[in-house]
């Protein structure tokens, strides 16, 4: 890593790099969601895949896309919120989430992490270099039905 001063950074291509420290904390709560890849040829970080996916409900929420390519089937752009999640009515059960669309352009995309309230709250108190944690509410359209 030539930039060592993030905890929690994400490469331009979209990988979610991790340090030690951030690893060692998430894993001393056994939070669900989460799997760590040691980087070859630096024992201090990882890449951190997120596995459970949530979806972005696509008619709810303020989430733009821009230049929808027939031949790949994907937009060039998307950004926007805020979002609303499909289906999330009440707080997410603890751990780790991602998003099912990747936002950004080009090949800057990438899905957002979404954390249940308690990591959240966790990760914001240790005030890990390179996060920035926001709390987000039920989408009022989901929660009337």
């Amino acid at each position: 890593m030539k930039r060592r001063r993030y905890e929690f950074s994400v490469t331009y291509d979209g990988y979610d790099i991790a340090s030690r420290r951030f690893k060692e904390f998430c894993e001393a709560r056994a939070w669900e969601g989460i799997e760590f890849v040691a980087l070859p040829g630096d024992p201090d970080f990882f890449w951190m895949r997120v596995e459970n996916v949530l979806e972005v409900h696509p008619e709810h929420g303020n989430v733009e896309r821009e230049k929808f390519c027939r031949q790949c089937g994907v937009y060039a752009s998307i950004f926007g919120g805020p979002m609303c999640l499909k289906g999330i009515v009440s707080p997410l059960p603890d751990g780790f989430y991602r998003t099912d669309v990747e936002f950004a352009s080009g090949i800057n995309q990438h899905p957002l992490i979404i954390l249940g309230l308690e990591a959240g709250e966790a990760i914001e108190a240790q005030r890990f270099r390179g996060t920035a944690v926001r709390k987000i509410n039920a989408c009022p359209e989901c929660l009337a039905g």
